[in-house]
């Protein structure tokens, strides 16, 4: 079964946003008007979540106004949780969409990545996560497996919190 994010006429058959797994329905954060808010399965860097655009989209210059107003409001959001919740110091954000061009047909589906720094230990159940790059670019290839009971515990508690905060402004 697929969880589907947009509705049925903006929605491209074998677009990975648009037809996400649905077993990754427990880690959403929040949907807003335009955009989905989820922890990354790959959580390389504890927090790291993705937000694609709810509609099919494939070129970030066919964003609207509205939709960037309303992603402006999401990052602030992201950015004042995640410091005061996970110890956050710097994020860094991309729209990237390489993957989407590995083999044809090409699907791009505009979203965006949040990769949050520590400049300090982050504390897990199975232990501490040291972001040993803080202060330079991101290290793609690395893989941190986070405990999956530190993941659905964080969207619970991360959930409820960047909710409010949505609702508020």
């Amino acid at each position: 079964s697929r969880a589907r994010i947009g509705t049925e006429s903006n929605m491209v058959e074998g677009c990975e946003f648009c037809f996400p797994p649905a077993e990754d329905d427990k880690f959403i954060l929040a949907n807003t008007k335009y955009w989905r808010i989820y922890f990354a399965n790959n959580q390389n860097y504890p927090g790291r979540c993705i937000i694609p655009l709810l509609r099919h989209c494939e070129s970030l210059s066919e964003v609207t106004p509205p939709e960037m107003e309303e992603l402006h409001h999401i990052i602030a959001v992201i950015e004042k949780i995640w410091r005061k919740e996970l110890g956050a110091v710097n994020f860094n954000w991309g729209c990237l969409m390489n993957t989407a061009y590995r083999q044809q047909p090409y699907i791009p589906h505009v979203h965006f990545h949040c990769i949050p720094r520590y400049d300090k230990p982050f504390h897990t159940t199975e232990g501490d996560f040291t972001d040993d790059l803080f202060g330079r670019h991101y290290a793609i290839s690395e893989e941190y497996q986070l405990p999956e009971k530190d993941r659905l515990d964080w969207t619970l508690k991360l959930r409820d919190l960047i909710q409010q905060e949505l609702k508020q402004n």
